[in-house]
């Protein structure tokens, strides 16, 4: 900083140039409280002769003013803060690279910090977050020196925690029929962490025929075709919706091994239909099921069992449930014969 001293007095056209020296001591480069001063030690110019100096030869306080320096910041491109994100993560979305730093009589530019507050991994989506970027001089800069202003651009300094996404995936195990609807369950990750069922939304389970119609309900009757379960979990405080993929299953039907025939010793023609009766063991109390029978032989008329002969006899199930049962192909057959009615001489 080059010192002046004003000096009043010689005529207009008179030429008359003063020389000065800056007082030992006095720092003209560092912003102080007292400042610095210059002095006058001569008189030089044509017309020096005519004039000297004032008794007191020393000016009036210079004061250096700090060096002025604004820094505005920027978010990254695309900049979101998701749910779960580390602090690291969410600081590194200030573009401190852009911030050159570079500040008046030091070579090395100012470093940054980025703070954001009470933020944690844990913070609620929905949360609005607060950057600030500080700085730190560089080794040997005077912060007097410098008055450093450090803001986000166009006052956005804000950023709001989003939802996360989840991954849910289905499970259902495939059973024999047993009367009761199948009980699904849901795995739902977050990354690479298990979610408690508190911390997702609710979970609605969709039930399909492979191929075929959407069932209204969980089914519990056994089928020919697969079906089909879709797990999909509602929005929560932290997460996104998130559906499954679909998952196969099938129930099968319960095999009936077990039956009782009724007698059938004696049976002898009396012209009217007869046949064993059979009662199957393992039909579910409740289930409508009922027995029906198939009469085969050579004797057989219109399907009934009347006249003398051999006859095989098959039952099956019939009623609203009798589709989640099946015969293991031998419990339910029998033989069985009509005998010839012997008849009486008369004399």
């Amino acid at each position: 900083i080059d010192g002046r001293i004003v000096v009043s007095g010689a005529d207009d056209d008179d030429v008359v140039e003063v020389s000065v020296q800056r007082l030992s001591g006095n720092n003209n480069t560092d912003v102080t409280t007292d400042g610095f001063h210059y002095v006058a030690t001569e008189l030089t110019g044509d017309d020096a002769g005519n004039y000297k100096l004032p008794e007191n030869k020393q000016s009036e306080a210079f004061k250096v003013t700090p060096a002025q320096v604004e820094i505005t910041w920027n978010f990254m491109a695309d900049a979101k803060i998701t749910y779960g994100d580390s602090v690291d993560a969410v600081k590194a979305l200030v573009d401190t690279a852009a911030l050159k730093g570079i500040i008046p009589g030091v070579t090395d530019p100012l470093t940054f910090e980025v703070s954001v507050g009470d933020y944690s991994a844990s913070t609620n989506a929905g949360t609005e977050v607060t950057f600030d970027v500080s700085y730190t001089l560089p080794e040997g800069a005077k912060a007097n020196n410098y008055e450093i202003t450090v803001k986000a651009a166009e006052g956005n300094n804000k950023l709001t925690v989003q939802k996360a996404d989840i991954t849910v995936t289905v499970s259902v195990e495939g059973k024999t029929y047993d009367g009761l609807a199948v009980t699904p369950s849901v795995t739902v990750m977050f990354g690479e962490r298990e979610l408690a069922a508190s911390e997702y939304g609710t979970v609605t389970y969709t039930y399909a025929i492979k191929g075929g119609d959407t069932l209204g309900a969980a089914p519990a009757d056994a089928s020919d075709s697969a079906y089909t379960v879709t797990a999909s979990v509602a929005e929560s405080t932290n997460f996104n919706a998130a559906t499954s993929a679909a998952v196969e299953f099938k129930i099968a039907r319960k095999t009936l091994t077990q039956g009782t025939w009724s007698d059938v010793v004696g049976l002898t023609y009396n012209g009217k239909a007869a046949a064993p009766v059979f009662k199957p063991e393992g039909v579910l109390d409740g289930d409508n099921v009922s027995v029906g029978y198939t009469i085969e032989g050579d004797k057989a008329t219109g399907g009934q069992a009347i006249n003398a002969g051999s006859y095989t006899v098959t039952a099956k199930l019939e009623g609203d449930d009798a589709g989640n049962y099946e015969f293991d192909g031998v419990v339910n057959v029998k033989e069985f014969t009509i005998a010839r009615k012997e008849l009486t001489v008369v004399k």
